[in-house]
């Protein structure tokens, strides 16, 4: 049984509204006293203008040229914008809608809101009288254009739409909303005033686009009952006109049957931590919510769209983690399908990928994805790092191998994905040279926001491009062996040439021994401090290049996470504690793992259970001072449900790791046929750190590898080999092994 999400009102910011999504729209409810607001967001709906084209000039030769003769003007100069007209954005950015306004009678206040996640049914409970009473919620699934609620006492409503909602923003905060204009943040943009409108019992506004198809939003009464509805291009607007009422009990109905088939494969987990358990299942509801198979995929903030504003980072498709994030919990949830919206879209980006891949270093098919993109592909442009950072490409790649791994899908492999990746493996060998050791290299590389796009952040062999191009080339020789292809002679030979990571001497610490090296970020660059991307350690984790406990990695894998640990969170945002708690699970320390979820739970979320990429209060990382208001993120928070899977079961170098993160208080846990590369499917069982149970199923026929840890006291195997604590057995199809 799936808990019941309570939070208590006030609500007072539209981020702690009460979610509900369908992949299309998302609604969030929230307000205080007898008023009630429904923000309506889509992440379907873009402003795509703006942007920065790739073109010849942004070529990788120029811009090593630029880097090593330290000429910073011409490196800005070739990431510079085009000259765009006034009220003109620089960038696509999604595009808020608007917010319904709901009083309740005299007498009225609102306690708190009760989501139901077993049917996605929400009650908002309030106080009339002395009794209690509730105004019910239901967002569309089949239809996703339409909301109904009803309730007794709601005496008024009113549209309030995101082009005025922007100028009040702008206005109560003193300060001018966007492009110093002292408009609004529409007005600002050259979106028209939007037209309201009234016909019959319909009430709603229509909100022309400069360039894009226009929306409206509507709703009409019948007694207690209301059906809003959105509309987009002229002629579902036009019929938004005639809007006919909702049925209740089919809408109802509809959602329950549509829940029941969500929710019927997904992985059981069992931990034992209350906190823990509404992070995985809220955050499996909101994951569902957001990656429908039938839904526009997600970026920053899923659905969930501020109605004030323009979208922080304009809401869009991060590739350097925050997609990757975002998507992280589908494989080992069974939830394979709600990968393809964001797939298929990326395939819709096949030749702009490969123009961009031949304006920068000159291949053919080759593959390169810009950091940070809207949903056409278009590059943000203005951070020259992200745009030269190729493992967004490098870790795409492995989100696709992966889904096709774990669900056994080869036509899509041989179809797109290894094409995919061989493309990315081009890109990559084009940035390749060769050392006067004879060693590959790359000359060239960046750390994810390491110093942002300061000139002099970036150095050679960036342990987090080198993790990425190892994982990559691993990739394509199993998906070699997988389609039954000959391996390509290149990538064995980056396999045997190119470091698995660059090492340095770091600085001298209290604790520390300053002649014991560490990973570096790249050559001649240690962690100098505390930042959010611990990408300098994707080696462990996302990309498991290497085994942290293996005797020619342990000394170093100690040194770095004692540096880690000395650096601080001082400097973290949200995600960046779900990441360290994944890290943590792979350096077998489970109580970090869970005290930084249970951290992630009460500095990363509102009130209202909304995830945040900045503290939700100062005193403990530096992004808690920002003052910049409420900066909801999804990746975090679905991060933190990858962590809480991580704790029960990952992949390291080939070898599956059951219960790393498992904390040995904890009285039962369990995990019920969770998906595993290979296509196995593992169960498990702990009764305070031990293991007592666990079994493997074959979905196809293959060579499973585990690592049985002692610590955990697993029984021995009777089938298969034990050597080192590495448990190794064949299964066929539809075959299961049990300890």
């Amino acid at each position: 049984m799936k808990p019941v999400i309570i939070k208590e009102f006030p609500l007072p910011r539209i981020q702690c509204g009460a979610p509900l999504g369908n992949s299309f729209l998302g609604v969030l409810v929230w307000g205080g006293g007898k008023n009630i607001n429904i923000s309506f967001g889509s992440n379907s709906v873009w402003d795509h203008r703006g942007g920065l084209p790739w073109s010849s000039k942004i070529n990788f030769a120029d811009i090593r040229e630029s880097l090593e003769q330290s000429d910073e003007k011409r490196l800005r100069a070739i990431f510079a914008f085009p000259d765009f007209p006034e009220r003109f954005p620089r960038r696509p950015q999604i595009v808020p809608l608007g917010r319904l306004k709901l009083e309740l009678a005299d007498g009225c206040e609102l306690l708190r809101y009760e989501l139901e996640l077993e049917n996605a049914a929400l009650r908002i409970v309030y106080t009339s009288g002395g009794s209690e009473k509730s105004v019910e919620f239901l967002l569309g699934r089949s239809d996703q254009k339409k909301l109904m609620f009803r309730g007794a006492d709601i005496v008024n409503a009113q549209w309030a739409d995101s082009w005025h909602l922007s100028e009040e923003r702008g206005m109560n905060a003193g300060t001018p909303a966007q492009h110093n204009l002292g408009r609004g943040a529409l007005d600002a943009c050259s979106f028209p005033e939007p037209e309201h409108f009234e016909s019959g019992s319909v009430r709603g506004f229509h909100q022309i686009m400069p360039d894009d198809p226009d929306f409206a939003l509507a709703f009409r009464q019948d007694g207690d009952t209301f059906t809003a509805a959105f509309a987009r291009g002229d002629e579902e607007i036009k019929a938004l006109g005639d809007l006919a009422p909702g049925n209740w009990d089919s809408l109802k109905a509809d959602n329950a049957v549509y829940w029941q088939k969500a929710y019927s494969g997904v992985t059981y987990l069992e931990v034992d931590n209350p906190v823990l358990t509404e992070m995985y299942w809220f955050g499996i509801y909101k994951f569902i919510s957001m990656s429908d198979p039938a839904g526009v995929p997600a970026g920053l903030q899923g659905p969930w769209i501020e109605d004030d504003r323009f979208p922080p980072w304009s809401a869009d498709y991060h590739f350097n983690i925050n997609v990757q994030m975002c998507y992280g919990p589908a494989l080992r949830a069974n939830l394979f399908q709600n990968l393809m919206p964001l797939f298929n879209m990326v395939r819709s980006w096949k030749e702009k990928l490969q123009q961009n891949a031949f304006h920068f270093v000159g291949v053919e098919n080759g593959i390169l994805m810009p950091h940070a993109v809207d949903d056409r592909g278009t590059f943000m442009g203005g951070f020259w790092t992200g745009a030269i950072d190729h493992a967004c490409s490098a870790w795409t790649s492995q989100m696709m191998f992966d889904y096709c791994d774990y669900s056994g899908d080869m036509e899509f492999l041989k179809d797109f994905v290894f094409g995919f990746m061989k493309g990315t493996f081009k890109v990559y060998a084009a940035m390749m040279s060769e050392d006067e050791d004879g060693k590959l290299c790359l000359p060239v590389t960046v750390s994810p926001e390491y110093r942002g796009a300061r000139f002099d952040a970036w150095g050679v062999n960036a342990s987090f491009q080198l993790a990425a191009f190892h994982r990559l080339v691993r990739n394509l020789c199993k998906a070699a062996e997988m389609l039954g292809e000959e391996k390509d002679p290149a990538w064995l030979d980056v396999a045997a040439r190119l470091p698995e990571v660059t090492v340095v001497k770091g600085e001298v610490s209290e604790f520390l021994d300053p002649e014991k090296q560490e990973i570096a970020l790249w050559k001649g660059q240690a962690l100098e401090f505390s930042h959010r991307h611990h990408s300098h350690l994707a080696c462990i984790c996302p990309f498991n290049t290497i085994d942290p406990e293996a005797p020619e990695w342990r000394d170093l894998v100690t040194q770095t996470r004692q540096r880690w640990i000395v650096d601080g969170m001082g400097d973290w945002s949200g995600w960046s504690m779900a990441w360290a708690a994944q890290l943590n699970s792979h350096f077998k320390q489970p109580e970090n793992a869970e005290m930084l979820l249970e951290i992630f739970s009460k500095l990363f979320t509102n009130k209202g259970g909304g995830t945040l990429h900045d503290a939700a209060f100062s005193g403990f990382t530096l992004l808690g001072d920002w003052q910049r208001g409420e900066v909801m993120q999804i990746d975090g928070g679905m991060g933190a449900v990858s962590a809480i899977q991580e704790m029960f079961l990952y992949d390291c170098c080939g070898v599956l790791h059951i219960g790393d993160g498992v904390p040995a208080h904890w009285r039962n846990a369990e995990v019920k046929d969770m998906p595993a590369p290979g296509g196995f499917r593992v169960s498990a069982e702990f009764v305070k750190g031990r293991g007592v149970s666990m079994s493997v199923t074959a979905s196809r026929k293959g060579v499973c590898r585990i690592q049985l840890d002692p610590a955990r006291s697993w029984p021995q195997p009777a089938a298969g080999t034990v050597k080192d604590n590495i448990w190794e057995f064949s299964l066929e199809a539809g075959e299961t092994v049990s300890l």
